[in-house]
């Protein structure tokens, strides 16, 4: 539901975050969602894998499921210290790295490589044609 509203907002906005998309929901979510073409940036993807529900009613940074100063990200704790859960946010703390394959004609394509998890990296990129690396 989030990637959806974050990359097709105007399709993701006629899924219900309600439903859920366990493996025996009746009627899960599509697999895929229409986008104008051309309408998905790089910069888009990179900042939906960023994502702890900002602004929506399962945002991880205010209110109860905000951690000190705001912090979105929960570590477990046996189930003696604390009943209940959490939303699982697409941006994860543990996440070692992450990347965005940006695929293009004529083997151009560009690989973002983000070295630690997507809320804290810089994505560098990685270009598929190329035949060398700088001098040094």
């Amino acid at each position: 539901w989030r990637a959806y509203s974050l990359l097709s907002p105007e399709e993701g906005a006629k899924l219900d975050p309600e439903k859920g998309n366990a493996a025996h929901t009746e009627d899960p979510y599509p697999g895929s969602l229409p986008a104008p073409k051309g309408s998905v940036t790089v910069a888009m993807v990179q900042n939906a894998y960023r994502d702890h529900y900002e602004g929506t009613p399962y945002d991880l940074t205010v209110g109860m499921a905000a951690g000190p100063y705001g912090n979105p990200n929960r570590v477990s704790v046996p189930p003696t210290v604390a009943v209940g859960q959490w939303e699982r946010a697409l941006s994860m703390f543990r996440t070692s790295w992450s990347f965005v394959c940006e695929a293009k004609p004529k083997g151009r394509a560009v690989a973002w490589f983000g070295y630690d998890a997507p809320h804290g990296t810089v994505y560098l990129p990685f270009y598929g044609a190329a035949t060398g690396s700088a001098p040094t």
